[in-house]
């Protein structure tokens, strides 16, 4: 096929159309409140898909942080829930137990350096 040629004789560049990305957004995701999503947006997470960049365990550090109230593991769980698509309760065990651990682990830590 010829080139095609625009109205002054010279070839036609072609431009791919790309789409918009379009970003999945937490509202809905499994295990995600309402009120969690709202803290969530307030600590930077305005989407799933930053959730899955950073990760449960650093998410849950940064709402710990601004939100002491969510010290605690089931808010952990909620966020790889978020991450896996999955609901807490269907999560694979070494999953739960290596959350579990990494959680109990980071409180003892912190306890610790507190006590200094």
């Amino acid at each position: 096929m010829p080139d095609e040629l625009d109205g002054y004789g010279r070839p036609l560049r072609r431009r791919e159309v790309v789409a918009p990305v379009r970003r999945r957004p937490l509202r809905g995701a499994a295990n995600l409140s309402f009120e969690l999503v709202g803290q969530l947006e307030l600590v930077g997470v305005r989407h799933w898909e930053r959730l899955v960049e950073l990760g449960a365990k650093e998410v849950w550090l940064r709402l710990r942080q601004q939100f002491p109230e969510r010290d605690n593991f089931a808010s952990l769980l909620a966020l790889q829930g978020a991450i896996d698509d999955e609901d807490v309760t269907f999560l694979p065990l070494e999953q739960v137990d290596a959350l579990r651990r990494w959680w109990l682990g980071h409180l003892e830590a912190e306890r610790l350096g507190g006590d200094r």
